[in-house]
Parts: C-alpha cells; sequence; structure tokens
C-alpha cells in the first residue's frame, strides 16, 4: 500500500505553494492526503511490528492472514466499493471519543458525537475490547448472547461492494441464475443470503460474518474480524469523504485527484486524526446520541437479531418488547424533551426510534403466540404514547392495520373506528407556508387510510393482467419472477422498484431540493440517498423554488426534456455530495448484459434517463416528482417493479407471483401513474402447471 498511494496530492509543488496564495480549499487538500498516505503507513507498520512480537495469550499470531490480504486490497477496490463499505464501518462501530477540541463544544450541546480524537493505530489496532456499550442494565435486561459483531447489515455492504463479475460468481456458487442485471443479482444474492442466515443460525446460535462466508465456501472473500474492520475504517473512512472523481482506478499509478472536501470532514497531517479544522468529523455518520443513548443501541441491535432468529427468538422477542415499553414509561417526559430538541428528521438517527423498532417487531412475536390482548395492548402503546416525531405514514399504517385485526381476534371490531378517527390527522396543504409553523407532521396517506376504512383503494379502476410464464426460474430468490416478466415483455427495462424515476427527481431538481443540504446541515453520511430533512417538513421550506422549478420542465418538450436531462448529468457529475444515486455509469464504457438486446443499455446512465425521461414526458414526470415529494416518507417507495421503455411509450408494471398481492401503497401508485397518463398495470404471473391462489379483491 505504501508503494502505490491511493490518493495523489496537487501537482502543485511545495515551493510554489509557498511563493503563492493558498487556493481555497488547498490546505484542506494538503492535510486530507497526508493524512491518508500516513493513515496506510501506520497500519501496515503497525501490523508488523505486532506480527514480529510475542502475540497475546490464546494467539498464534497478530496478524490474521486475511486481514493483511484485506488491507493489502485496498488498492483493488474500486471507489465506489471503499466508499460504501467505509460507510458500513462508520454506521456499525463507532468508537466513544470525547470532543474537546475547538469549535466542538457547540456541535456537542446539539447532540452530535464527532470523532474528532481517534487514537493512534497502536492504540485501536488491539484485540482487547474497549468497555462494553450494553445499555440493558438500565432497563433490566439480561441479554443470552451479547453481539459485537453482527453479520447482517455487514453482508449488506458487502454484497453492494462487488462488481458484477464478483456477483455472478458468487450467484454460482450459491446455485442461482447467474445472468440478469446487476441490480437482480444482488436482490437475488441477499435473499439467499437472509435464508441461509436463518437455516445455519439453528446450529450456531447467531451468525456472523465469518461464519456465513465459510459456510458458503468462499475463500476469496476475506474474513472481517472486529481488528480488521477498525483498521479498514481508517483507510477507507478518508476515501469515503473526500469527494473527488468517482471513477475506478485504472492502474495502479493513476492519480485520485481531490476535488472537493465537504465541510463535514477535513483531516489533520499527524497521523492521530486530530481536527485540523473546524467542525471536522471523521465520523461517516455523526450519532445523535449522548453516552447513555449510545449504550440503548446495544438493546436495538440484540432486538434485531431476536428478529432475525425468527421463531427461535420469538419467545425472547415479545419479552424484550414489553420491557422496553416498561423503560420507555419510566423516561417517557425526558424522551421527549429530548425529541423536541432536536429536528423531525433527526429522531430517526436515535437509538428511540431502534427501540420502537423493536416493540413493533414484537407485535408478530405475540400474534404467533395468539396473545391478542397483549398484542393490542402494544400497538396502543405505539400509536398513543410514542412521541410523534417517531411517527410516519408507513410505520402508523402498520400500526393500524395490524390492530384492526387483532381487535377482530377478540370481538372488538366496533373500537377499531374511534381508534382511527383520533390517530390521524387532516391532509397538509404543502402551500401552505414554512414548516416552522406546524406540528410534526403525520398523515395517513389516502391509499391506507381507504383501505384502514375498509373501502376500495381507489375511484379509479387499475388494470389487471395475467401472464402464463413456462419457467420464471429455480427457487424461490428475490427477483426471479420480475426477471422472468421482463424477459416475457420483451420490452427494455429494469427491474428498480422506481429508482431510475427518483434518480431523474434528484438530477433535474438538484439545484432547488438538494443543493443547499450541506449548508441546512442535513447530510449526516455521504452515502445517504438524499437529504435528512427531505420531507413534508422540510419540502416546504422549499416549495416556491420547487414549483417554479417544475413550472420550468412541464414546458419542455420531449427532445428538450432529454437535452436537459443530460445537461444536469454534467453539472452534477462530481457533486459535493456523494449521494449513492449518482454516480453516473456511461453507456461507452459499460460491457451490456450478455442475455441480448433487452439489457443492452445501462440503466443507471445520463443517457438512459435521458431516454426515459423522453417517453414518460414532461407532464407525467412532473406530477410523479409532485406526488413523491408530497410526502416523500411514503411515496418515496412502493412504485411498480418493472420500468420499461422503447419508443416514445413508457410502461410500469407490478409483478405478483403466486401467493402475492398488492399492498395499499402499490395500488395507490398504479392508480396514481395512471391518472398521470401512464401506461401502468398489475402483473400477475402463472406457471403452467401450478395454480394461482383465488384472490378476494383486486
Amino acid at each position: 500500500m505504501t508503494e502505490s498511494p491511493v490518493v495523489l496530492l496537487s501537482s502543485d509543488s511545495d515551493t510554489a505553494e509557498a511563493d503563492s496564495p493558498l487556493v481555497k480549499g488547498h490546505e484542506a487538500h494538503a492535510a486530507a492526503g497526508e493524512a491518508l498516505i500516513c493513515a496506510c503507513e501506520l497500519i501496515m507498520d503497525d501490523l508488523a511490528r505486532r506480527e514480529r512480537s510475542q502475540p497475546l495469550k490464546g494467539y498464534t499470531s497478530y496478524l490474521h492472514e486475511e486481514e493483511h490480504s484485506l488491507l493489502k486490497a485496498v488498492n483493488g477496490l474500486s471507489l465506489t466499493a471503499v466508499r460504501r463499505l467505509a460507510a458500513l464501518a462508520g454506521r456499525k462501530w463507532p468508537k466513544w471519543h470525547t470532543t474537546d477540541g475547538a469549535g466542538d463544544e457547540e456541535l456537542f450541546q446539539r447532540g452530535f458525537i464527532y470523532h474528532t480524537r481517534l487514537s493512534p493505530a497502536e492504540y485501536i489496532l488491539t484485540y482487547e475490547e474497549p468497555e462494553v456499550l450494553s445499555g440493558f442494565d438500565p432497563i433490566g435486561w439480561k441479554p443470552e448472547l451479547l453481539l459485537l459483531l453482527q453479520g447482517g447489515g455487514l453482508m449488506t455492504n458487502l454484497l453492494l461492494s462487488l462488481d458484477a463479475t464478483a456477483l455472478r460468481r458468487l450467484a454460482v456458487a450459491l446455485g442461482l441464475p447467474n445472468s440478469g442485471t446487476k441490480a437482480s443479482l444482488l436482490k437475488a444474492i441477499r435473499s439467499e443470503f437472509s435464508g441461509r442466515q436463518r437455516t445455519l443460525g439453528r446450529s450456531a446460535g447467531f451468525l456472523d460474518m465469518s461464519m456465513v462466508l465459510a459456510a458458503l465456501r468462499q475463500p476469496s472473500y476475506v474474513r472481517l474480524t472486529v481488528v480488521a474492520v477498525r483498521a479498514f475504517a481508517i483507510v477507507t473512512a478518508l476515501l469515503e469523504v473526500l469527494g473527488g472523481s468517482p471513477q475506478e482506478y485504472t492502474s495502479s499509478t493513476a492519480a485520485f485527484r481531490l476535488g472537493i472536501i465537504p465541510k463535514s470532514l477535513v483531516l489533520s497531517k499527524a497521523g492521530k486524526f486530530g481536527s485540523a479544522f473546524q467542525h471536522a468529523s471523521l465520523s461517516t455518520i455523526p450519532w445523535l446520541l449522548d453516552r447513555g443513548e449510545y449504550e440503548l443501541l446495544r438493546v436495538g441491535l440484540y432486538g434485531n437479531h431476536l428478529w432475525e432468529l425468527g421463531s427461535r427468538g420469538a419467545t425472547g422477542l415479545a419479552a424484550l418488547g414489553r420491557t422496553i415499553m416498561n423503560f420507555v414509561d419510566v423516561h417517557l417526559d425526558d424522551v421527549t424533551l429530548r425529541l423536541e430538541s432536536l429536528e423531525p428528521w433527526q429522531s430517526r438517527l436515535t437509538c428511540w426510534w431502534h427501540l420502537a423498532s423493536v416493540v413493533w417487531h414484537s407485535v408478530w412475536a405475540l400474534e404467533r403466540a395468539k396473545q391478542w390482548e397483549q398484542a393490542v395492548i402494544t400497538l396502543r402503546w405505539l400509536i398513543d404514547k410514542m412521541p410523534s416525531t417517531l411517527q410516519d405514514p408507513s410505520r402508523l399504517a402498520k400500526y393500524l392495520h395490524r390492530l384492526r385485526i387483532d381487535l377482530g381476534h377478540l370481538g372488538r371490531q366496533g373500537e377499531f373506528k374511534g381508534i382511527l378517527a383520533k390517530a390521524c390527522m387532516e391532509e397538509i396543504d404543502l402551500d401552505a407556508g414554512p414548516s416552522q409553523q406546524l406540528e410534526s407532521i403525520v398523515t395517513i396517506p389516502y391509499p391506507e387510510m381507504s383501505a384502514l376504512k375498509g373501502g376500495g383503494p381507489q375511484a379509479l379502476d387499475i388494470v389487471v393482467n395475467q401472464y402464463a410464464i413456462a419457467d420464471c426460474g429455480p427457487g424461490r430468490s428475490y427477483g426471479r419472477v420480475e426477471a422472468a416478466t421482463l424477459r416475457h415483455l420483451g420490452w427494455p427495462g429494469v427491474h428498480d422498484e422506481g429508482g431510475l424515476v427518483r434518480r431523474l427527481m434528484s438530477l433535474l431538481l438538484w439545484r432547488d431540493l438538494i443543493e443547499d443540504a450541506e449548508g441546512r446541515g442535513t447530510v449526516v453520511s455521504p452515502c445517504q440517498l438524499h437529504p435528512g430533512d427531505l420531507y413534508a417538513e422540510g419540502y416546504l421550506d422549499r416549495a416556491v423554488r420547487v414549483r417554479a422549478r417544475l413550472e420550468e420542465i412541464s414546458r419542455l418538450e420531449t427532445h428538450q426534456l432529454a437535452l436537459e436531462v443530460i445537461r444536469a448529468s454534467r453539472e452534477v457529475e462530481q457533486p459535493p455530495l456523494r449521494f449513492v444515486g449518482l454516480t453516473w455509469i456511461h453507456t461507452s464504457s459499460s460491457p451490456g448484459d450478455q442475455e441480448g438486446a433487452i439489457q443492452q443499455v445501462e440503466p443507471w446512465s445520463p443517457e438512459a434517463l435521458a431516454g426515459l425521461a423522453q417517453c414518460m414526458g414532461a407532464g407525467i414526470l412532473v406530477r410523479v416528482f409532485t406526488r413523491i415529494l408530497s410526502d416523500m416518507r411514503y411515496w418515496g417507495g412502493g412504485m411498480p417493479d418493472l420500468t420499461l421503455w422503447q419508443g416514445q411509450r413508457v410502461r410500469f408494471v407490478e409483478v405478483k407471483g403466486p401467493g402475492d398481492d398488492l399492498s395499499a401503497r402499490q395500488r395507490g401508485w398504479i392508480a396514481e401513474l395512471m391518472r398521470c397518463g401512464a401506461d401502468a398495470e398489475v402483473a400477475y404471473i402463472t406457471e403452467p402447471g401450478k395454480k394461482r391462489p383465488r384472490k378476494k379483491k383486486r
């Protein structure tokens, strides 16, 4: 690593720098570059020194071969892979550090923990864990197993870091189809991993990263131990936040020229990674927690572990849910005051959001045991007692839906109407004014409200078609039915659940909706898909200029719209904010899929987006964007599985295999697309020789 630095500094020489004024940002470039090189040297030198010394009792070596391979492989990773793994390391294993540096006190008082004083590698690369951050003692819970390293989130991010070739090799090893787009391969493999985790966990108690990889017999993928994760976090977190070109390395001598250094991170030169500039942060996601809340995250992680265990964790999950409810009841006033001190979007980053998720998951465990009364009590607690900042439309709708069912089991259906009326608010007028004049906004979207009232989901009928497809592929992996339907329909397109449309929205509304996010302080991770406050509250602050931009777009002819997409893609090709959705892949450098003409276009390229926009037309685009922005929490998801376009036409197809049916949100989206004038449908798939269960409703 030290022979071929990952980052090369600006070509300006030190002499020239001394004789001329510093260009804005040049000092930050030099500091970040030197810190990165120093980090690589520190890690490798420290590991080599440990290898020569006497290892700790019980270890034959300080350095695992896999860890050495991991560190050496950093130069071989693409920037996309490095950024995603870095974000993982920052999210899952933040180290606790006090913040007494200049300028940090104000940030700390606002609730941010900034990792401004990371120790040198000598203290970070150690097998001895620091004081356990538990959080179980305050709530009076004794877990059967305290997890230090889980496989779920880590595995997901590792898979995201693989390129299409690696995913195909892994699919073959797992016995899955190795054709299709990168997105379809990723979804199929993630589904398979989830199933195998539960199967393997029966004998292992719980499943960590190394156990998954060993069970899958994939020796080419290294084992990430706690030590390796810490070391890798130092190296990769630097690349994660530096900005610059998203291009992959083409050779070992290619320079990665630093482009824009976000304010969220500027590093020192000394290798200790202290704060060199005001408001600097090494963490890829600052935690909106104090020490006690930070420790309570352990409870949330353990609850998620019980949820992943399925039936084997149901009893413990139900008990943990009740324990959390009792704990929050005692501290409810303090929790409410704490959440009121934060912006609404920030509440989703706190431990209280995760604890509410554990309580919600415990409802499933109670229903599984047919404890309907306790399930109703738990749901009423989530609806009535949880602060509104811990609610969102999707969550509230799920609570109410399950409550209606569980009250039915108890023969108390008549109670639901009053509960529904009390829990719901009227629609919010997005033209009303800035969000400072409003309380926290939690509305039940009309598809969910209609379903909860027992009526039809829409006044407008939706198109339902049935297709007989001879072979949807082996097994039951995620995406196989969608991929088979895409081939059957014969149109170019992707299985992306609206991803291309949301990307078009980010692109065309970048200046008016997203560009100010850094100044607003709503970017806490370079890998987030959109600013944290891009919901109804935050949209109201931007509504005037967004509406003006949408009006401008609505007047564009189709060819002008395509040119505008290309222009905008060049404008944000190297944005100051590293959103996952805006890392471009140009069709000229993409080999294309090997299946045939259907997948020849690279769907994530600006050229493909321009073609899609031209097929949709400005009128449909503007109406779809408006619907998404009306409630990003709800309408940001649920779009049809397939987006297909050809000639001057675009189709949106929601695919349902045997035994599957539409959710209220999916029904709402299909009806909305039809109102906009788009070609949208539900495709029920049957395989010859197999009967699809009869559905009572369409």
